[in-house]
């Protein structure tokens, strides 16, 4: 497993810190380059999303759902402009969708997994976008995501080396209050280094890039334990087998999709203020 694990983030991570790195929207055709990598990250973990509603016996809506994923990547592009219009004209094509599946089982259930999943995928990994857009840029996106990986990283070694005290057995038994430790120490050491390499410490202060760091190890930690929470709920150990040793796109995801909003609104007020 730890074998595959390395291999894994061999394999895909540079690809993604190069695509991230000459994403900027400097160069038109880079952010075009990087938008749709988001883009297809985004529906192959919406497609994860539902997948696993299929799994635990409804019926979501999945061409609808990955056309609402598509669509709030899309209003990523525009600034979330659009979003009120994405969302009302995406609740009345699901609706219509029901009716005419004619199925009155689970409706509102399939209703639910439906829409949440354009959303919970859709509409926050457009964060990244909105993140490497101007007055932010890479390196703010490249603080995220590595430290990201910094913290579950920590997490997975100390968690193996001293984990003793379950975090939340029930939801996901692996987590350890240990791993929990690690997962911020390494988050915090990767945020305060991160803002120094991309030159973010001047206008960030140390200070605040630790407590970034703090930040973004809990929403990551918050984001692995609500997708564990629905994997529990459907009976799935993984959203898939796509990345060998950590599972699926959405696998990946999890700790990334409510960090990089948080990352987003902790910038955008500090650079208000």
């Amino acid at each position: 497993m730890v074998r595959q694990r390395i291999l894994s983030a061999v394999v895909f991570l540079p690809p993604i810190l190069a695509a991230t790195w000459f994403g900027d929207h400097s160069c038109l055709w880079a952010s075009i380059w990087f938008s749709l990598g988001v883009g297809v990250a985004a529906l192959l973990g919406a497609a994860e999303f539902y997948h696993l509603g299929r799994q635990g016996g409804w019926q979501p809506l999945t061409a609808l759902g990955l056309l609402g994923t598509a669509l709030f990547i899309a209003n990523a592009h525009f600034d979330n402009r659009y979003t009120g219009h994405v969302l009302a004209g995406m609740l009345v094509l699901c609706s219509l969708g029901l009716l005419l599946r004619n199925r009155v089982e689970d409706a509102f259930v399939n209703l639910a997994w439906t829409v949440g999943g354009m959303i919970y995928v859709g509409w926050l990994l457009g964060y990244l976008m909105l993140l490497m857009k101007p007055p932010y840029g890479h390196g703010w996106v490249l603080l995220a995501l590595l430290s990201v990986f910094a913290a579950d990283t920590s997490a997975y070694f100390v968690g193996r080396r001293f984990g003793r005290h379950r975090l939340a057995p029930r939801i996901s038994p692996n987590k350890t209050w240990e791993g929990t430790v690690g997962a911020v120490v390494g988050a915090v050491a990767a945020s305060v280094g991160l803002a120094a390499i991309f030159g973010l410490a001047p206008r960030l202060g140390y200070g605040q890039a630790a407590a970034l760091g703090v930040i973004i190890a809990a929403f990551a930690l918050f984001g692995d334990l609500t997708e564990s929470l629905l994997k529990r709920s459907t009976g799935a150990k993984d959203a898939g087998t796509i990345i060998p040793g950590h599972g699926g796109v959405l696998d990946r995801l999890d700790s990334i999709l409510f960090t990089v909003v948080a990352v987003y609104y902790f910038v955008h007020y500090l650079a208000a203020a």
